[in-house]
């Protein structure tokens, strides 16, 4: 992961925890899909650390959000070259 793309799920995060991204959210200057994006991605994390391969976090990560494996490495793709 690169640091620009640390640092921007870290600032998702920290706006997560003082409900300013909620905030942002309802302005309409976040999307519902960089809120799902960010969840996905982090779900998809959260296997990594645990010590799952790629394949293996995307697939969990597919089956938690109920949607194909393709849209997970998409959502990876864009958070780790940082389209979010």
């Amino acid at each position: 992961t690169s640091n620009y793309s640390m640092a921007l799920n870290s600032l998702l995060l920290k706006l997560e925890q003082t409900g300013d991204l909620f905030l942002l959210f309802k302005a309409g200057f976040i999307s519902y899909k960089i809120l799902e994006h960010k969840d996905i991605y982090l779900t998809f994390d959260s296997h990594i650390k645990q010590g799952c391969k790629k394949t293996k976090a995307v697939q969990k990560t597919a089956v938690q959000f109920k949607v194909d494996d393709m849209t997970i490495w998409r959502v990876v793709k864009k958070m780790e070259e940082n389209e979010v």
